[in-house]
């Protein structure tokens, strides 16, 4: 006699089909392991390549900030921006309620008024 096969109805159990592999539970170590032996010998045969690459970008942004340390942002102590005062590089001046840092040397247009500034703080609503 032949097992009964699935009715259709929702919750009746069904018969295993012998075509369809048996189903594993997920294993996660023995997949790591997996992973890993593929992907050691590549990093290996790679680690010089990979640490030049490393090292030169590593170095790049060791320049980069080096020299934002050494411009640094300095506010203005002179005060507010005014017309024909320049400002160097990293100074920042408040100027309608907002503040400007100066992207370029000897700026004499208005804050906003270019790309010779950057917003760094929005003026609030109420102008503080």
């Amino acid at each position: 006699m032949r097992p009964r096969q699935n009715s259709g109805r929702l919750g009746a159990p069904r018969a295993p089909d012998p075509r369809e592999p048996a189903k594993r539970k997920f294993d996660g170590a023995a997949f790591g392991r997996e992973v890993a032996a593929i992907v050691k010998p590549y990093a290996e045969s790679h680690r010089a390549s990979l640490r030049r690459q490393g090292d030169a970008k590593l170095a790049a942004i060791e320049r980069r900030l080096d020299d934002m340390e050494r411009k640094g942002v300095r506010y203005a102590a002179r005060g507010v921006w005014r017309a024909g005062e320049s400002r160097g590089v990293g100074v920042g001046v408040p100027h309608k309620g907002s503040l400007w840092i100066a992207q370029r040397d000897n700026t004499n247009s208005a804050p906003g008024s270019g790309s010779q500034w950057r917003l760094a703080v929005k003026r609030g609503g109420d102008g503080t």
